[in-house]
């Protein structure tokens, strides 16, 4: 199945809705520790999403180029 773009977007955008509950659960609590631990989660879902992106982009740009006359 091929990677698109819009796709990835809106998969990284639905996976964020559906955690905005306990993320914001998360941040009301004054332990240090489940806010560390919050951040490097959220660092993590952007770096995984920003790679699947990038590959998405990279691949329809592949396509446009094999496409073209």
């Amino acid at each position: 199945m091929p990677i698109s773009v819009e796709l990835s977007c809106q998969q990284a955008f639905a996976d964020l809705e559906a955690l905005s509950g306990p993320w914001q659960d998360a941040w009301e609590t004054s332990d240090p520790d489940l806010a560390a631990l919050l951040l490097r989660l959220f660092g993590t879902h952007l770096q995984a999403h920003s790679d699947r992106i990038m590959k998405a982009m990279i691949f329809e740009r592949l396509d446009a180029v094999e496409l073209a006359p």
